[in-house]
């Protein structure tokens, strides 16, 4: 799988030619300087300039944590204001305008192409700035709470902060095995290629282009399960028959979905061996289900 990496764009979108690949990562610091901290601006932005971007690029995923500039998400995050979406409402946009492409990633796991990848972006208290910023931890203790629920096993891991200049992260960093952290903040901070740690800022402390994005191949493990749940089954099976033009609707979906292949949930059907079960979330390995394979064949 060809990983590409980015951060701290700060909105400009026009410059950046992403050159083709699967997945790609950008880990914050995404707005322009002009409307960040306007809400109404920022959501019209958001929803219309980035998505049409995100749309445009050749790839096929696309993982965002946001930064400390990125003060809208922050705001449906916690929820701030009632005349403006919350988190789930806002993230379900943002997959809906770009076809499941864009996938908004707060203190959260997803499962793609076999690699899990994680998105934080918290960051420590900027000691020399008056000003307040978006996802900054005020509390040294809360810092370690939202590092320290970064899985184990997590393969790719993006963050708006730096593990050498934020020791918190540092420190939970040296506990993983990751195939690579993608990061910025520090605009011209260093990587670590030892660690697989890669500073992939876009521009520089003075605002220039610099450009040290990072595009990587990893692959797939194969003896780790893809896990979706039931409605990321269904999602994914309804995108690609409307992207065909087909005149279906989603109830024709689901009930497809319930008489075909849901049914593989079931303890006694023949398309799961006992080794794949369905956990208390209802997720389960979706490797052998047929599904995808029907789908590629078509193709």
């Amino acid at each position: 799988m060809k990983i590409t990496a980015i951060s701290d764009i700060h909105g400009m979108l026009s410059l950046i030619k992403i050159e083709p690949c699967d997945v790609l990562c950008i880990c914050g610091d995404i707005i322009n300087l002009n409307d960040q901290r306007d809400l109404i601006a920022s959501y019209k932005w958001w929803t219309t300039r980035f998505v049409k971007w995100i749309n445009e690029q050749p790839c096929n995923k696309v993982f965002i944590t946001p930064g400390n500039h990125d003060f809208f998400i922050e705001s449906v995050y916690h929820d701030f204001f009632s005349d403006i979406p919350n988190y789930t409402e806002f993230k379900s946009e943002l997959s809906k305008l770009t076809h499941n492409k864009l996938v908004l990633l707060i203190d959260e796991e997803y499962i793609y192409g076999g690699l899990k990848f994680y998105g934080t972006p918290w960051i420590n208290k900027i000691s020399f700035s008056r000003s307040g910023w978006a996802f900054e931890n005020n509390n040294d203790q809360k810092c370690v709470k939202q590092f320290d629920i970064i899985p184990e096993d997590v393969d790719i891991l993006l963050t708006h902060d730096s593990p050498i200049n934020n020791e918190t992260l540092g420190i939970k960093c040296e506990s993983l095995s990751y195939e690579a952290h993608f990061y910025g903040h520090w605009h011209s901070g260093e990587s670590d290629l030892l660690k697989k740690q890669y500073n992939c800022s876009y521009l520089n402390d003075m605002y220039n282009v610099e450009d040290k994005r990072i595009t990587i191949e990893v692959e797939p493990k194969k003896n780790k399960p893809m896990l979706y749940t039931k409605c990321d089954v269904i999602a994914e099976i309804y995108d690609q028959l409307k992207a065909q033009e087909d005149l279906i609707s989603r109830d024709d979906i689901l009930q497809w979905i319930d008489t075909k292949y849901l049914i593989a949930l079931s303890e006694e059907d023949n398309f799961i061996d006992d080794e794949y079960t369905e956990d208390e979330y209802g997720v389960i390995n979706d490797d052998d289900l047929p599904i995808v394979n029907e789908f590629t064949e078509a193709e």
